[in-house]
């Protein structure tokens, strides 16, 4: 179904996804930066990876606020759900054979020595994503993740804490959405403004 999304700021945005209620809720709240939250005090974003990218949301949303950035999408299948390279519980009626690749491998075949904004959503495998990334985490400025057990958790916070600061997040004791921030950035004044000003406002939206 199509879709037309009010932008503060921006002229309205038509946009594509799946023909029910929880697409259309999932895709107008990371269109209106709700989800995954423009930080504007982190410059100079040369490449986005959105991994796990679905119908494509994010990666709109991203190519909307990095305009000269290289935007890359990964994405299997885009059904939104609970689709999984993982066998669970969840997603065992169907199946899709689909090929898959190492970050890492990919990267170094096509010459990336950075990514600026990495995004991760991929039901499960979140860790081994970064794992794959490894030799790129210093580079990432922004990292935002969704997570799917408390051993992720872990796991996650291990590989990013030597470099960079848990920025906010949504945190269950088996799933969440966080975002991490490298520390450079988050030493800045202008993260600490910025953080306020969205507590502020889903403060605001709340009532």
């Amino acid at each position: 179904m199509q879709i037309t999304v009010a932008l503060e700021g921006a002229e309205p945005l038509r946009f594509e996804c799946a023909d029910n209620p929880v697409s259309r809720r999932v895709c107008e709240d990371i269109l209106r930066g709700r989800t995954y939250p423009f930080l504007p005090f982190v410059d100079d974003v040369q490449v986005v990876f959105d991994v796990g990218a679905n119908c494509g949301a994010t990666t709109v949303h991203l190519a909307r606020h990095y305009p000269d950035a290289q935007v890359h999408a990964f994405e299997p299948d885009g059904d939104l759900g609970m689709a999984s390279v993982l066998p669970r519980s969840v997603n065992l009626a169907e199946s899709e054979l689909v090929q898959l690749c190492a970050g890492g491998s990919w990267t170094q075949a096509h010459a990336i020595d950075r990514i600026d904004v990495l995004k991760v959503d991929v039901e499960g495998v979140e860790v081994d994503v970064l794992m794959s990334l490894a030799d790129l985490v210093t580079t990432m400025k922004i990292v935002y993740l969704e997570y799917d057990s408390r051993r992720a958790r872990r796991l996650i916070a291990a590989l990013l804490e030597p470099t960079h600061e848990l920025y906010v997040g949504s945190m269950f004791l088996d799933q969440g959405e966080i975002i991490y921030l490298r520390r450079d950035f988050a030493d800045r004044p202008e993260a600490t403004e910025h953080l306020r000003s969205m507590l502020v406002a889903a403060l605001t939206q709340e009532r």
